[in-house]
Protein backbone atom coordinates (compact mmCIF):
# COMPACT_ATOMS: atom_id res chain seq x y z
CA UNK A 1 0.00 0.00 0.00
CA UNK A 2 2.98 2.74 0.74
CA UNK A 3 4.38 2.05 -2.46
CA UNK A 4 1.21 2.46 -4.38
CA UNK A 5 0.96 6.26 -2.09
CA UNK A 6 4.76 6.60 -2.82
CA UNK A 7 4.35 5.83 -6.85
CA UNK A 8 1.80 8.50 -7.05
CA UNK A 9 3.89 10.97 -5.33
CA UNK A 10 6.59 10.57 -7.54
CA UNK A 11 4.33 10.82 -10.57
CA UNK A 12 1.90 13.54 -10.03
CA UNK A 13 1.37 16.14 -7.51
CA UNK A 14 -1.26 15.56 -5.15
CA UNK A 15 -4.60 18.09 -5.76
CA UNK A 16 -5.44 20.90 -3.18
CA UNK A 17 -8.25 19.25 -0.57
CA UNK A 18 -11.73 19.01 -0.77
CA UNK A 19 -13.06 21.62 0.84
CA UNK A 20 -16.79 20.56 1.53
CA UNK A 21 -17.94 23.51 2.62
CA UNK A 22 -16.90 25.72 -0.01
CA UNK A 23 -18.97 23.12 -2.48
CA UNK A 24 -21.97 23.53 -0.11
CA UNK A 25 -21.90 27.29 -0.09
CA UNK A 26 -20.99 27.35 -3.37
CA UNK A 27 -23.82 24.53 -4.22
CA UNK A 28 -26.31 26.92 -2.15
CA UNK A 29 -26.13 30.15 -4.15
CA UNK A 30 -26.11 28.50 -7.22
CA UNK A 31 -29.37 26.40 -6.19
CA UNK A 32 -31.04 29.62 -5.06
CA UNK A 33 -30.19 31.33 -8.33
CA UNK A 34 -31.53 28.83 -10.32
CA UNK A 35 -34.95 28.72 -8.37
CA UNK A 36 -35.32 32.50 -8.97
CA UNK A 37 -34.80 32.25 -12.39
CA UNK A 38 -36.87 29.52 -13.33
CA UNK A 39 -39.79 30.79 -10.17
CA UNK A 40 -39.26 34.02 -12.84
CA UNK A 41 -39.28 31.89 -16.40
CA UNK A 42 -42.42 29.92 -15.28
CA UNK A 43 -44.36 33.41 -13.90
CA UNK A 44 -43.84 34.93 -16.84
CA UNK A 45 -45.30 32.57 -18.84
CA UNK A 46 -48.24 31.27 -16.98
CA UNK A 47 -49.15 34.66 -16.71
CA UNK A 48 -51.18 36.14 -19.08
CA UNK A 49 -50.96 39.79 -17.58
CA UNK A 50 -47.46 39.57 -17.51
CA UNK A 51 -45.50 42.43 -18.91
CA UNK A 52 -44.00 39.93 -22.30
CA UNK A 53 -48.12 39.70 -23.42
CA UNK A 54 -48.72 42.83 -23.01
CA UNK A 55 -46.03 44.29 -25.19
CA UNK A 56 -46.67 41.26 -27.71
CA UNK A 57 -50.74 42.78 -27.62
CA UNK A 58 -49.00 46.27 -28.35
CA UNK A 59 -46.74 44.63 -31.10
CA UNK A 60 -50.42 43.76 -32.39
CA UNK A 61 -51.99 46.84 -32.86
CA UNK A 62 -49.34 47.49 -35.48
CA UNK A 63 -51.25 47.06 -38.45
CA UNK A 64 -49.53 45.52 -41.94
CA UNK A 65 -49.56 48.38 -43.69
CA UNK A 66 -48.54 46.62 -47.51
CA UNK A 67 -52.42 45.86 -48.04
CA UNK A 68 -53.33 49.36 -47.74
CA UNK A 69 -53.71 49.88 -51.63
CA UNK A 70 -55.85 47.10 -52.62
CA UNK A 71 -57.97 46.51 -49.29
CA UNK A 72 -61.08 47.62 -47.83
CA UNK A 73 -60.87 50.23 -44.28
CA UNK A 74 -59.70 48.78 -41.38
CA UNK A 75 -62.56 47.66 -38.86
CA UNK A 76 -61.21 45.15 -36.31
CA UNK A 77 -58.22 43.95 -34.51
CA UNK A 78 -58.10 40.43 -32.49
CA UNK A 79 -55.69 38.81 -30.85
CA UNK A 80 -56.03 35.19 -30.66
CA UNK A 81 -53.98 33.46 -27.38
CA UNK A 82 -52.77 30.44 -27.74
CA UNK A 83 -54.65 27.37 -26.19
CA UNK A 84 -54.77 23.60 -25.28
CA UNK A 85 -57.58 21.52 -24.55
CA UNK A 86 -60.43 20.05 -26.62
CA UNK A 87 -63.28 21.47 -27.89
CA UNK A 88 -64.64 24.62 -26.77
CA UNK A 89 -62.97 25.00 -23.29
CA UNK A 90 -59.37 25.88 -23.08
CA UNK A 91 -56.85 27.25 -21.14
CA UNK A 92 -55.79 29.77 -22.56
CA UNK A 93 -53.39 33.15 -21.90
CA UNK A 94 -50.79 30.91 -21.89
CA UNK A 95 -47.36 32.03 -23.35
CA UNK A 96 -46.29 28.93 -25.67
CA UNK A 97 -44.45 30.29 -28.03
CA UNK A 98 -46.96 31.00 -30.57
CA UNK A 99 -50.33 32.88 -31.25
CA UNK A 100 -52.00 34.36 -34.07
CA UNK A 101 -53.32 38.03 -34.95
CA UNK A 102 -55.97 38.72 -37.63
CA UNK A 103 -56.73 42.28 -38.87
CA UNK A 104 -60.18 42.00 -40.42
CA UNK A 105 -60.38 44.90 -43.30
CA UNK A 106 -64.15 45.62 -45.18
CA UNK A 107 -67.17 43.43 -43.27
CA UNK A 108 -64.78 40.36 -42.51
CA UNK A 109 -65.51 40.92 -38.51
CA UNK A 110 -64.59 37.80 -36.70
CA UNK A 111 -67.54 38.66 -34.04
CA UNK A 112 -70.33 38.45 -36.42
CA UNK A 113 -69.24 36.62 -39.52
CA UNK A 114 -68.95 38.12 -42.68
CA UNK A 115 -69.62 37.77 -46.79
CA UNK A 116 -67.79 36.29 -48.88
CA UNK A 117 -66.15 38.17 -51.88
CA UNK A 118 -68.40 37.75 -55.39
CA UNK A 119 -66.62 39.00 -58.07
CA UNK A 120 -69.64 38.75 -60.29
CA UNK A 121 -71.27 41.43 -57.60
CA UNK A 122 -68.20 43.38 -56.51
CA UNK A 123 -65.10 43.98 -59.17
CA UNK A 124 -62.93 44.67 -55.65
CA UNK A 125 -63.30 42.56 -52.29
CA UNK A 126 -65.49 43.43 -49.66
CA UNK A 127 -64.12 41.81 -47.28
CA UNK A 128 -60.01 40.65 -46.37
CA UNK A 129 -58.39 39.17 -43.41
CA UNK A 130 -54.70 38.50 -42.67
CA UNK A 131 -53.74 36.01 -40.22
CA UNK A 132 -50.75 36.60 -39.06
CA UNK A 133 -48.88 33.73 -37.41
CA UNK A 134 -46.12 34.85 -34.77
CA UNK A 135 -43.84 32.75 -33.56
CA UNK A 136 -41.27 32.68 -30.28
CA UNK A 137 -40.82 32.40 -26.85
CA UNK A 138 -40.93 33.88 -24.14
CA UNK A 139 -41.63 36.78 -27.19
CA UNK A 140 -42.55 36.57 -30.52
CA UNK A 141 -39.15 37.13 -33.00
CA UNK A 142 -40.93 35.27 -35.89
CA UNK A 143 -44.23 35.74 -37.85
CA UNK A 144 -45.79 35.09 -41.43
CA UNK A 145 -49.19 36.16 -43.12
CA UNK A 146 -52.31 34.56 -44.52
CA UNK A 147 -54.09 36.47 -46.56
CA UNK A 148 -57.88 35.59 -47.14
CA UNK A 149 -60.76 37.44 -48.88
CA UNK A 150 -63.31 34.20 -48.10
CA UNK A 151 -63.93 32.96 -51.76
CA UNK A 152 -61.98 30.51 -53.69
CA UNK A 153 -58.81 31.00 -55.78
CA UNK A 154 -60.76 28.57 -58.52
CA UNK A 155 -61.84 32.32 -59.91
CA UNK A 156 -59.43 33.54 -61.71
CA UNK A 157 -60.41 37.50 -60.47
CA UNK A 158 -60.03 36.31 -56.98
CA UNK A 159 -56.50 34.74 -57.96
CA UNK A 160 -55.38 36.97 -59.64
CA UNK A 161 -56.29 39.24 -56.75
CA UNK A 162 -54.37 37.07 -54.28
CA UNK A 163 -51.59 37.22 -56.39
CA UNK A 164 -51.16 40.98 -56.51
CA UNK A 165 -51.75 40.70 -52.73
CA UNK A 166 -48.70 38.43 -52.29
CA UNK A 167 -46.55 40.53 -54.76
CA UNK A 168 -47.12 43.69 -52.26
CA UNK A 169 -46.83 41.25 -48.96
CA UNK A 170 -43.53 40.08 -49.54
CA UNK A 171 -41.31 38.20 -47.28
CA UNK A 172 -44.85 38.49 -44.90
CA UNK A 173 -45.81 35.83 -46.98
CA UNK A 174 -43.24 33.70 -45.96
CA UNK A 175 -41.84 30.73 -47.60
CA UNK A 176 -43.81 26.84 -48.56
CA UNK A 177 -43.63 24.36 -46.18
CA UNK A 178 -40.88 21.96 -46.97
CA UNK A 179 -41.71 18.60 -48.25
CA UNK A 180 -39.52 17.09 -45.48
CA UNK A 181 -41.23 18.94 -42.12
CA UNK A 182 -43.11 15.65 -40.61
CA UNK A 183 -47.38 16.06 -41.10
CA UNK A 184 -47.87 16.21 -37.14
CA UNK A 185 -46.31 19.73 -37.12
CA UNK A 186 -49.03 22.36 -37.75
CA UNK A 187 -46.47 24.53 -39.94
CA UNK A 188 -48.34 25.90 -42.91
CA UNK A 189 -45.43 28.62 -44.17
CA UNK A 190 -42.20 29.13 -42.65
CA UNK A 191 -42.19 32.66 -41.35
CA UNK A 192 -38.95 34.62 -42.60
CA UNK A 193 -39.94 38.35 -40.61
CA UNK A 194 -37.21 38.75 -38.13
CA UNK A 195 -37.99 41.01 -35.29
CA UNK A 196 -34.56 41.79 -33.95
CA UNK A 197 -36.23 42.48 -30.51
CA UNK A 198 -37.70 39.23 -29.94
CA UNK A 199 -34.81 37.75 -30.58
CA UNK A 200 -32.26 39.37 -28.33
CA UNK A 201 -34.69 39.11 -25.52
CA UNK A 202 -35.32 35.17 -26.60
CA UNK A 203 -31.43 34.91 -26.48
CA UNK A 204 -31.01 36.34 -22.76
CA UNK A 205 -33.73 34.03 -21.64
CA UNK A 206 -32.40 30.81 -22.92
CA UNK A 207 -29.10 31.52 -21.83
CA UNK A 208 -30.33 32.48 -18.42
CA UNK A 209 -32.34 28.87 -18.22
CA UNK A 210 -28.98 27.54 -19.69
CA UNK A 211 -27.10 28.27 -17.02
CA UNK A 212 -29.66 27.66 -14.33
CA UNK A 213 -29.46 24.09 -15.58
CA UNK A 214 -25.68 24.21 -15.65
CA UNK A 215 -25.48 25.38 -11.87
CA UNK A 216 -27.63 22.28 -10.52
CA UNK A 217 -24.34 20.34 -11.42
CA UNK A 218 -22.24 21.14 -8.22
CA UNK A 219 -25.33 20.20 -5.99
CA UNK A 220 -25.20 16.44 -8.26
CA UNK A 221 -21.60 16.58 -7.15
CA UNK A 222 -21.93 17.76 -3.68
CA UNK A 223 -24.70 14.65 -3.26
CA UNK A 224 -22.17 12.23 -4.40
CA UNK A 225 -19.39 13.31 -2.50
CA UNK A 226 -21.82 13.24 0.45
CA UNK A 227 -23.11 9.76 -0.21
CA UNK A 228 -19.05 8.21 -0.78
CA UNK A 229 -18.02 10.25 2.43
CA UNK A 230 -20.91 8.18 4.48
CA UNK A 231 -19.63 4.87 2.80
CA UNK A 232 -15.91 5.79 3.81
CA UNK A 233 -14.57 5.83 0.70
CA UNK A 234 -12.85 8.42 -0.70
CA UNK A 235 -14.82 11.29 -2.66
CA UNK A 236 -12.76 11.52 -5.67
CA UNK A 237 -11.74 8.15 -6.42
CA UNK A 238 -13.51 5.91 -4.28
CA UNK A 239 -10.64 4.03 -2.65
CA UNK A 240 -11.37 2.51 0.71
CA UNK A 241 -10.17 5.14 3.67
CA UNK A 242 -10.96 3.11 6.30
CA UNK A 243 -9.45 5.64 9.47
CA UNK A 244 -6.77 7.46 6.69
CA UNK A 245 -7.14 10.81 6.52
CA UNK A 246 -5.71 10.95 3.21
CA UNK A 247 -5.97 8.69 0.07
CA UNK A 248 -3.45 6.69 -0.69
CA UNK A 249 -4.78 6.36 -4.27
CA UNK A 250 -5.01 9.94 -5.36
CA UNK A 251 -3.75 12.13 -2.40
CA UNK A 252 -7.16 13.48 -1.35
CA UNK A 253 -7.06 15.05 1.86
CA UNK A 254 -10.14 13.51 4.30
CA UNK A 255 -12.02 16.20 5.64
Amino acid sequence: MPARSGYHSAMTPHPRPYSFRCHLVWSILLGALFVTITTGLVLTWLHPSSWIVQHELSKAEIRPQYIDPIAPELVAIHHHSPSIGNGSFALSGINLGADMVSYSYGNSLWDTGYTPWDPAVDAEPTSVNIMRYRFGWPMRMLHYDDISTGSSIADPIVLAYHQRAYQLAGNHRGLDRPGWVPGFIPLYRVPTVIRWDGVVINMLAWACICYALLSAVPLIRLGIARRRRQRGVCVVCQYPLDDLQQCPECGTQRD
